[in-house]
């Protein structure tokens, strides 16, 4: 069951209340920038795109091929 299958065009329009402060907390945990990231359910890539313009190496996997398409297209 895709959860997203209708509803992935509108996710980062209701992501879009997130303050952030958990990008910060993240990047304080993984402190070396020759760390490498799998983020599992990465979505349309809020937490992926942010870290890999940190200069993190990141991989993102998510059952949501639709989800996985916005982010391609980020």
């Amino acid at each position: 069951m895709n959860l997203y299958k209708n509803t992935f065009r509108f996710y980062d329009l209701i992501a879009t209340d997130f303050d952030n402060d958990d990008l910060k907390f993240y990047e304080n945990f993984l402190r070396s920038k020759n760390s490498k990231i799998l983020e599992i359910g990465c979505g349309t890539g809020r937490v992926s795109i942010w870290l890999a313009n940190h200069g993190y190496s990141v991989v993102g996997l998510d059952l949501s091929e639709e989800m996985l398409g916005v982010l391609k297209k980020k």
